[in-house]
């Protein structure tokens, strides 16, 4: 009997090792292994050669004894149970929808077996999303049955993890080229970054995490604060891991696997197992991503010169890896991927605290990233004009970071797609934009570039995509003394609210009191008023967890608390205050008595407004402290950039006086300077309770009613 249980795991050890070597990576997490292997009756033999192989070595009867005799965890047992039964199920459906024995869950069949599950019509991807979700679920039982010893515990390979194993941190260790869970009770993972930490020493000594500790990984993210993952402290490390000198494609590939990177990158959440239904597309969208970065790492052994030659210029490896990463992250929800992927790109770079130029960068390359490949396929260069293409591109160092984006998409798209013939297409483009980059004395263009941002005081505005330039104007035009409109759009994590109104003395206070009030967090902001008395803000928000409303529900609040506010009737600071109330703001990671405020004025920068830089650690209504203190002084605010790096707040205000010119008096700057510092740097409220208080005979601050 003994005999069998070895032979069935020599069967699909040898399985997982054809598997690895067929992918061409050795240390893959198998989620990445059978993306689009749609044979569900072979994701059921697996079960049941797991299941054969315990009950031959332990006795265990059925899936219920997996856990009190195999030493599966109980949650590892009913997600193996879960999923078994929704294969089995499947390949019934399968069966009666194709009138045959059919166990490959073929195209012509998804539509119909997606509604016989509830789905809506044309939802077969959704369907396909829960399959690979349960196959790799099921690969992940698979792995962790397969590393443990069947032949029973071996007093050998005890000395061996305990005397010939390198302690790497408290409560791991490294033998063999695997990071093992050592010491449970030593290993603390009671922070991102703590966590993070494993990953970073998995790139540091070139080991692969074994699945216990992959598995306590996964199970101890679930306990931690989601809110701490925003911290500078995690963001640190995670961007010390993306600009590795060497290859961080695999260590990328674990994150996601435990889910660390979704938590990191909430947006990428959405990708995870998503199918796009496309002729060249062999993977779904978070595994082409992370695949794109190993094909990124790759290109440091590339055997095409040029292409080599360009990778090892790039010095900021951490600005390419993070555009290929996120260059699909628009796929996330509908419309423009390539543009609403810039966005998304830019809050996600703000966030972890990147500097503008490399937001900036990335940006355009996720905005950008099917450019070359479209014009090399799709144009005739003798009879094409690239001049436009190559003034938007700019500079040579964006040509090369987009040339590299785009081959290594196209590698990761399937199995063959990169052909000699893209790859010659692809550099004769090069080669024809390099050239007019260089005619183009790139220099000259900078000098007259900044120039021309010196007269404007908002050179801010240069960034904005065209889609969002055309919309503004038309916007801005339906826009009355007594007209306000709000344009909300939603992202993964967070919503987008473009703010079109009249302007007038205190609006930036008010409007932004309406959103705290209504328990938003203001991620970042682009704050502009035009020539002819008009505003136009754009908010970056991260919604409430209390109340739980929908967003157009939020937004008939705003609206009507606006109407509140602009009548007289209430006071913007009023509503914030009782939202602090009745949801009093949460104090992270230990109590902050006081915040350190640095607040810089520059009178150089810009010819007609005074800029005003504020440096301070993040908490709710902050912005709003910082409007009013505006108001208070008489400081008109007439463009901003307001950004959230990691848990502080870094926002830049271009503002002048009442009259509309710069301020120069040392005194009126002093006297700034000193009301900001005051108001920002006050205590921050520590609530020993979360329960909502309340008081019928006032406002509800949080929900309208």
């Amino acid at each position: 009997m003994n005999d069998l249980s070895v032979h069935i795991k020599a069967h699909l050890t040898a399985k997982r090792e054809a598997l690895f070597n067929a992918d061409g990576a050795r240390d893959a997490p198998l989620e990445t292994l059978h993306a689009y292997c749609r044979d569900v009756d072979e994701a059921l033999r697996d079960c049941q050669r797991l299941l054969w192989a315990e009950r031959v070595k332990h006795g265990t009867v059925g899936f219920a004894q997996l856990h009190t005799k195999s030493g599966f965890s109980l949650a590892e047992t009913k997600r193996f149970l879960a999923g078994y039964k929704f294969l089995a199920g499947l390949r019934s459906v399968l069966h009666v929808a194709a009138g045959q024995r059919l166990d490959i869950l073929e195209t012509p069949y998804q539509d119909a077996i997606a509604l016989r599950y509830g789905f809506e019509q044309n939802s077969a991807g959704l369907l396909l999303e829960d399959f690979f979700k349960t196959v790799r679920d099921i690969r992940l039982s698979l792995l962790s049955f397969l590393e443990k010893d069947l032949a029973g515990k071996s007093i050998w390979r005890n000395v061996r993890r305990r005397v010939s194993s390198i302690k790497i941190d408290p409560g791991i260790a490294l033998l063999d080229g695997i990071i093992f869970l050592r010491n449970r009770k030593e290993l603390n993972l009671d922070s991102p970054e703590a966590v993070l930490r494993i990953f970073k020493n998995s790139l540091a000594y070139q080991g692969t995490l074994s699945v216990e500790l992959r598995n306590k990984i996964r199970h101890t993210l679930d306990a931690l604060n989601p809110e701490d993952f925003k911290s500078k402290a995690a963001g640190g490390v995670f961007l010390t891991i993306l600009a590795w000198p060497s290859a961080v494609g695999q260590v990328l590939l674990s994150m996601h696997e435990t889910g660390l990177l979704a938590k990191l990158i909430p947006p990428f959440s959405a990708l995870t197992c998503k199918v796009e239904y496309d002729q060249y597309q062999a993977f779904t969208v978070d595994q082409h991503s992370l695949l794109a970065l190993c094909a990124c790492d790759e290109l440091a052994h590339d055997a095409d010169e040029k292409i080599w030659g360009i990778y090892a210029g790039i010095t900021d490896k951490l600005t390419l890896r993070l555009a290929v990463l996120l260059h699909d992250i628009g796929k996330s929800g509908q419309g423009d991927h390539a543009h609403n992927g810039a966005i998304i790109a830019e809050a996600i770079c703000e966030r972890l605290g990147l500097a503008d130029e490399q937001i900036a960068q990335i940006r355009f390359l996720v905005y950008h990233h099917l450019n070359m490949s479209n014009l090399s396929l799709l144009r005739d260069f003798d009879d094409y004009d690239l001049t436009q293409f190559a003034a938007e591109v700019f500079s040579v160092e964006t040509l090369n970071l987009l040339y590299l984006l785009t081959i290594v998409d196209i590698r990761s798209v399937g199995h063959n797609t990169w052909t000699g013939w893209k790859a010659y297409q692809l550099e004769q483009l090069y080669d024809r934009v390099y050239s007019l980059l260089d005619q183009m004395k790139g220099e000259s263009q900078k000098a007259s570039l900044a120039q021309a941002q010196a007269v404007s005081a908002y050179p801010y505005l240069d960034d904005m995509l065209p889609e969002e330039r055309s919309s503004h104007v038309e916007w801005l035009a339906r826009v009355d003394e007594e007209n306000l409109q709000f344009y909300q759009k939603l992202y993964t994590g967070f919503e987008r609210l473009t703010v079109c109104a009249a302007d007038r003395a205190g609006f930036l206070s008010d409007i932004i009191g309406c959103i705290t009030s209504e328990g938003y967090n203001i991620l970042s902001a682009k704050i502009y008023s035009t020539p002819d008395n008009k505003v136009l803000d754009i908010f970056h928000l991260e919604p409430p967890g209390k109340p739980r409303l929908t967003p157009r529900k939020r937004l008939e609040n705003l609206y009507r608390k606006w109407e509140f506010i602009n009548s007289g009737s209430m006071h913007a600071d009023s509503l914030v205050r009782d939202r602090i109330k009745k949801y009093p703001p949460s104090v992270l990671r230990g109590v902050v008595s006081k915040q350190v405020v640095d607040v810089h004025v520059n009178n150089k920068d810009s010819m007609t407004a005074t800029i005003v830089e504020i440096d301070t650690t993040d908490n709710f209504g902050l912005l709003h402290k910082i409007a009013w203190c505006f108001h208070e002084n008489h400081v008109n605010v007439v463009a901003a950039k307001l950004s959230t790096r990691n848990d502080r707040a870094c926002d830049v205000f271009y503002v002048t006086d009442s009259q509309k010119n710069k301020i120069i008096n040392n005194g009126d700057i002093h006297r700034l300077i000193e009301s900001l510092q005051k108001h920002l740097s006050a205590e921050i409220p520590v609530v020993s309770s979360h329960r909502p208080l309340r008081d019928d005979n006032k406002f509800d601050a949080s929900s309208g009613s």
